[in-house]
This record gives C-alpha cells, structure tokens and sequence, in this order.
C-alpha cells in the first residue's frame, strides 16, 4: 500500500508566512493552515494511501486533537515526529526511512498547504513514486 507523508504544522502558519501581514492576520494565517492540513490529510484518507503525519515533537497533541475531529478514520491514521532542521530534510529523512527502514515500495510527501489535491491526483502520485527514486542534496547527507 502507499503511505502518504504529510508534513504538520498545526502551531505557526504552515507555509503562509507570505500572507502575514498582508491580506491575512497570523490568527487568520494559523486557522487556514490547519483547516488545510485537516483537509489535505482526509483527502489521503479518502484516496485509500496509509496517512503518516509528520509532526515537531512539541506540536504532535494539538495536531491528534485537530485531526482526531477530522478525519473519516482517525485511528488509522499514523503520527511520527520529524527529524531534521529543515523542510527538505523532514521530506527527505521520512521517505528514506520509509522506503528503507519499513521497506514501503510506494511513498509521497505532501505539502498540508496543497488546496486542490484530489482523489485522482493521488492516485497519479501513488504511480509516479512507484518507481523508486530518492532525491538527496548531497551525498551522505
């Protein structure tokens, strides 16, 4: 089965620190960015992949508690914290992990922040990453 990586951020305002200030107060930018992870999260549900959070150590109560309301099986749905510095290493140490360490054939990461993915697109996902290929920005590293 695929396992869809979404990456959480129910605590600050996910990827929409370019709205702040601007057309959205942080509160605002806060609430859409986690109504977004809630809708991007039941969406993988729904697509029939294997949802796998991937939440910061300090955020993971608050982001069961969002998506405990949410999501069309809340039990299902599997919460790791991440590991790296950054957003390219949390995508790239959660799918190395997974393809390596659980032997998952199949793995996306998607972006809580992605408004119009669909059922369709998920499924297209699932074929594209089907094919194993893990991008890395330096060896080793």
């Amino acid at each position: 089965m695929t396992t869809a990586v979404v990456l959480a951020d129910v605590d600050g305002h996910g990827r929409l620190d370019e709205l702040v200030p601007g057309p959205l107060t942080a509160d605002e930018a806060g609430r859409l960015s986690r109504a977004m992870l809630a809708d991007v999260c039941a969406v993988v549900q729904r697509g029939g992949a294997d949802l796998l959070v991937n939440t910061l150590p300090e955020a993971e109560s608050a982001t069961r508690d969002l998506l405990d309301g949410a999501l069309p099986d809340p039990g299902a749905a599997h919460y790791e914290q991440c590991v790296g510095d950054n957003r390219a290493a949390r995508v790239g140490n959660a799918l190395a992990h997974l393809m390596t360490e659980e032997d998952e054939s199949t793995v996306a990461a998607v972006a809580p922040t992605a408004p119009l993915l669909r059922r369709n697109h998920l499924g297209t996902l699932m074929f594209i990453v089907a094919t194993m290929a893990l991008l890395r920005d330096k060896l080793g590293g």
